[in-house]
């Protein structure tokens, strides 16, 4: 869970696992300042339009596993008739997103109790 540092002008200048002051910002891992940070440096690093695509792509996936969840729902398709390797990659993503659901809620909980 990334608490970021930022400076005068809004832009992230460090990560931290735990909240380092009272004042520390949470953001989630996917967030685009999160990621513009992490590849900043980086030969080839991203421009805005690159991070504003990666965005909407992860918006995009988000979607289609909608999108998919109901076509199962709707036996329009049926799990098992999909590649084994994508069953696999579908499962750890819900696998993923309930974890980082659960993490929320926590957060949000404790955050209700301040």
């Amino acid at each position: 869970m990334p608490y970021v540092q930022r400076d005068s002008s809004g832009r992230v200048t460090a990560l931290f696992n735990e909240r380092p002051a009272e004042d520390a910002e949470f953001l989630l891992p996917t967030h685009p300042d999160v990621f513009l940070f992490l590849n900043s440096g980086v030969e080839g690093s991203v421009d805005g339009d690159q991070l504003l695509l990666a965005s909407l792509d992860s918006k995009m996936v988000r979607v289609l596993d909608d999108l998919l969840d109901l076509l199962i729902e709707k036996q329009v398709i049926l799990f098992t008739d999909l590649p084994v390797e994508a069953r696999q990659k579908i499962l750890a993503r819900k696998g993923v997103r309930g974890h980082l659901q659960n993490l929320s809620i926590l957060v949000e909980e404790s955050d209700e109790t301040l």
